[in-house]
């Protein structure tokens, strides 16, 4: 089977999908081979209103970033990034994460998320691997 190659300007999409959360649990996405990995997990929290949206992330370790985004559930269109988020960089080249999801309810805080990676060039970073970018 052939592969595709996926460009968006000039970056390359690294992976693409949609997945919606298990019973409020986080999204856990691993990038790479097991001695190799870049691990991203992706937490949802519900805002007051439309003012207190926002997003932060932290460093769980060298190979692990929590994001934690806070949106209104229930909004009609969902919420998603402006613009990809610089996360760190992966195989020498800069990461990038577009989202958008959406909030069931404050009840029911189920989440449904449409994601992509992007890569971008090439870095001179001497790591070869999934890196956090601190």
């Amino acid at each position: 089977m052939e592969q595709i190659r996926i460009r968006s300007g000039p970056v390359d999409v690294l992976a693409s999908g949609t997945v919606i959360s298990f019973k409020n649990n986080p999204i856990e996405l691993t990038l790479g081979p097991v001695e190799d990995y870049l691990r991203v997990i992706l937490n949802f929290e519900i805002a007051d209103d439309e003012t207190k949206q926002k997003f932060s992330g932290k460093l769980s370790d060298t190979r692990t970033i929590e994001i934690t985004f806070t949106a209104i559930a229930g909004a009609i269109n969902g919420t998603w990034t402006i613009e990809p988020l610089s996360i760190g960089f992966f195989n020498n080249r800069q990461l990038y994460l577009a989202v958008q999801f959406y909030i069931q309810s404050k009840d029911n805080k189920q989440v449904s998320l449409n994601y992509t990676f992007y890569l971008g060039e090439k870095t001179p970073s001497p790591s070869s691997g999934g890196k956090i970018d601190k």
